[in-house]
């Protein structure tokens, strides 16, 4: 029982994503300027309350995923987490320096979903958008698993499927535009590849072997 205890040790480590999504709410505002970012595409990308589901799911969907992970292959855990705080740090550092706002639509349904949305319009101001979290960290799985040690049809399937589903609602509830989506992915591809040449796995030093002859004197 305590080595089983001992061994989900590590998993703490996950503490260190909600301590850094702190720094979300205080560069959550709009700064001596806002930009925006939204094309032609966005303005006829139809909204849909339904995706409020699978927006919501995405803090359970990748803290699922993340432990997935540590059980599978503890190196694949850590790179993927030190990669998603990195990721989290710039997308901070970009919000304070390059605040971007999406327009959002009235939604004036009862309905249950609408009142899902409006609930989320109301606890998230219109900011931090530029380049999108839930893009990032859901593209970010899809980009480790496909090069993981555990790589699987099933497994590659079902993540990017999911991230797919996410990815597709941050446009579909209008909190976000494709620009957006675009610098997620390559925020994520550019951690990636700094992360993989980087965190090469250490080298064990081979014994010496021992000389056969006797020196002779």
């Amino acid at each position: 029982m305590k080595k089983k205890l001992q061994n989900l040790l590590p998993l703490l480590s996950l503490g260190f994503l909600p301590v850094c999504s702190l720094m979300y709410d205080w560069v959550n505002h709009p700064g001596s300027e806002v930009h925006s970012l939204v094309t032609t595409v966005d303005r006829n990308i139809p909204f849909s309350a339904v995706f409020i589901i699978p927006y919501l799911l995405w803090t359970l969907y990748i803290y699922g995923t993340l432990i997935y992970f540590y059980f599978k292959d503890k190196k694949t855990y850590f790179k993927t987490l030190f990669v998603y705080i990195a990721g989290l740090l710039v997308c901070y550092t970009v919000y304070s320096l390059f605040q971007t706002t999406v327009p959002r639509p009235l939604v004036a349904g009862s309905s249950f979903l609408e009142s899902l949305v409006n609930r989320v319009y109301k606890m998230d101001a219109p900011y931090n958008c530029f380049p999108s979290i839930h893009c990032f960290s859901s593209y970010l799985l899809v980009r480790v698993v496909r090069k993981a040690p555990f790589s699987t049809t099933w497994n590659r399937s079902m993540i990017t499927y999911f991230s797919v589903i996410i990815i597709v609602s941050t446009l579909m509830v209008k909190q976000h535009v494709l620009l957006d989506v675009f610098a997620a992915v390559l925020l994520a591809e550019t951690l990636c590849f700094v992360s993989e040449r980087n965190w090469s796995p250490s080298v064990k030093s081979k014994p010496i072997p021992s000389s056969t002859k006797e020196i002779s004197h």
